[in-house]
């Protein structure tokens, strides 16, 4: 078998040199582009912290304001509501029971005079929107 010619120490020196060049390269390469990308990072950073401090700068009270007066009218809506819903109940249970009287009199040949029904006055039908 045939051996392999041995290179001269001359060209062991030009092949570390070249080598060891090629990998400084690399490496600078590597670590410019690694400080690039750390500045870009930085620059963000400074941008966010100054959105940051706009955003705490801000003055936040007409908003909440404006959410205290909305809470106010839907407790007010609802507590409107409830008593709708409760006078409502009262209005359709005085005409069920009217209902059954009215029943219960063709059934006994009775005649009804006179009945009431304690419905809704007109100044109870009108919202408070439309009266004031």
């Amino acid at each position: 078998m045939a051996r392999l010619p041995t290179p001269s120490t001359a060209v062991r020196w030009i092949l570390l040199v070249v080598i060891v060049a090629v990998l400084v390269s690399v490496g600078m390469v590597h670590h410019n582009r690694l400080q690039a990308e750390q500045e870009a990072l930085l620059d963000r950073i400074a941008q966010s912290n100054a959105s940051v401090a706009q955003l705490r700068a801000k003055d936040l009270s007409p908003l909440q304001q404006e959410i205290a007066d909305l809470e106010s009218r839907g407790r007010t809506a609802e507590a409107r509501e409830s008593a709708l819903s409760r006078d409502y109940r009262t209005y359709t249970h005085s005409i069920e029971i009217q209902e059954r009287l009215v029943r219960a009199a063709s059934e006994t040949n009775c005649t009804i005079t006179e009945m009431r029904c304690n419905g809704p006055n007109p100044a109870d039908a009108l919202s408070p929107a439309q009266t004031g």
